[in-house]
């Protein structure tokens, strides 16, 4: 069964919060949005702790992606399917 949706929210932090958060959220590899209800849910106890900082994904990205071949038109007859 679906969780219901709860009413959205509004908050306007200042700029060095959302500085704090935002360097928070990226060193776990999250968005502002998850990192701030990460963070809530810290601060009111229903998690036990934030989660700890994310391996660097953009090694794992990296090293597990090739380089795709450059492109070539079409136009030429060079084209082929990646």
């Amino acid at each position: 069964m679906a969780q219901p949706k709860t009413p959205p929210i509004s908050i306007r932090p200042s700029a060095a919060l959302l500085a704090e958060v935002d360097e928070w959220a990226k060193a776990r590899g999250l968005k502002r949005h998850a990192a701030l209800l990460a963070l809530i849910d810290f601060g009111l106890g229903v998690a036990s702790k934030p989660s700890p900082p994310a391996a660097k994904p953009e090694a794992k990205r990296k090293a597990a992606t090739p380089k795709p071949e450059p492109f070539k038109t079409r136009l030429k007859g060079e084209w082929k399917a990646p």
